[in-house]
C-alpha cells in the first residue's frame, strides 16, 4: 500500500496520443497455487496520425513487466499492451502499474492491473510451485 499515493497521482484517463483504451484497469482474483497473472489491455489509434509508443515503464521492475508487440500505430489501428504481474513471494490484494509513454511528449497512461482475493484478506503467496493465470 506505499504505492498508493504514485498509484492515485497516475490514476488513468481513456485517451491519450489518438489511442482509445478498452479499459485501463484490471482486476483478477486470487487462485491458490497460480504465481503469474497475465492481462492485455486493447487500444485504438482514433486520431488522425500516427501513434509512437517511446516506452512501456514498470513501477516494479522486480514483478511486472509490460510489453507490446510494435511500436507505432497508423491511424485506425489496434493494438494491445500486455502486462503480466508475478505474486510469488508477494502479499495479495497487489496493484502494479505500467506507463505508457509515447513519442510525441503527450501525456503517459497509466494501465494497472490489480490482483485480488476474494474475501480481501491479504495473502502471502508461495514462491514456489506455483503457475501462470491468463
Amino acid at each position: 500500500m506505499r504505492h498508493i499515493f504514485w498509484l492515485i497521482a497516475l490514476l488513468p484517463t481513456l485517451a491519450h496520443a489518438g489511442l482509445k483504451w478498452d479499459t485501463t484497469h484490471k482486476a483478477l482474483t486470487y487462485k491458490p497455487g497460480t504465481g503469474v497473472y497475465r492481462a492485455q489491455f486493447p487500444f485504438k489509434n482514433t486520431g488522425k496520425s500516427t501513434v509512437s509508443i517511446a516506452q512501456i515503464q514498470t513501477g516494479c521492475a522486480c514483478c511486472t513487466t509490460g510489453k507490446v508487440a510494435k511500436r507505432q500505430y497508423a491511424p485506425g489501428e489496434t493494438g494491445q499492451v500486455e502486462m503480466i504481474v508475478d505474486v510469488r513471494g508477494k502479499e495479495v490484494p497487489i496493484l502494479k502499474p505500467v506507463l505508457v509513454q509515447y513519442a510525441d511528449g503527450s501525456e503517459p497512461t497509466s494501465l494497472i492491473l490489480e490482483v485480488k482475493t476474494s474475501d480481501a484478506k491479504p495473502i502471502k503467496v508461495p514462491r514456489w510451485n506455483i503457475g501462470i493465470r491468463k
